[in-house]
């Protein structure tokens, strides 16, 4: 990996000999940045740093287990994939986040809770979410690894299922 030298690395994305698995470090450096981003907050809490580290787990997981679905060493633009396919995941689950976040306010509300403060119940629900997102995301990148069954049958819909023309 490169930290702060990037000549070497610029030029292998220039020549795209940059493998998956050799960018895999980056865009799980990047993920774990993304997930301490609730230690920033103010004030410090311990709950927030327990969010931080499910968070954190719960990320570097997911990402291995969408590169494991994407092929591994075997598979192909996992990042461009994961990006793309993760923001239109991300846009389409948005319709369970609103009404999850509803749920999970109601409930802070109901036990007391201020909504601005971290507690279990945004643990739970966070985690609950991210973990749903990082399955969603492995299936749709299989998806991209196999050919579509339906499309074969459509090129030639004279032929039947199976055979070949006589």
């Amino acid at each position: 990996m490169y930290f702060i030298r990037m000549h070497a690395l610029k030029q292998q994305l220039r020549d795209r000999t940059l493998t998956d698995r050799e960018a895999l470090p980056y865009y799980l450096i990047l993920t774990v940045a993304i997930s301490i981003m609730p230690l920033m907050s103010r004030p410090f809490s311990e709950l927030r740093l327990v969010l931080a580290l499910f968070g954190t787990a719960i990320s570097v997981l997911g990402v291995i287990y969408a590169y494991d679905q994407n092929g591994g060493r075997t598979g192909y633009d996992f990042i461009q994939k994961s990006v793309t396919l993760g923001w239109v995941l991300g846009i389409r689950m948005m319709a369970l986040l609103i009404p999850m976040a509803i749920v999970m306010g109601l409930l802070k509300d109901s036990l007391g809770q201020s909504a601005h403060e971290t507690s279990w119940v945004d643990i739970f629900f966070i985690s609950a979410f991210t973990v749903f997102y990082y399955l969603r995301l492995g299936k749709h990148l299989k998806d991209t690894n196999k050919p579509d069954v339906e499309q074969r049958f459509t090129v030639c819909p004279d032929l039947p299922r199976g055979g070949t023309a006589s």
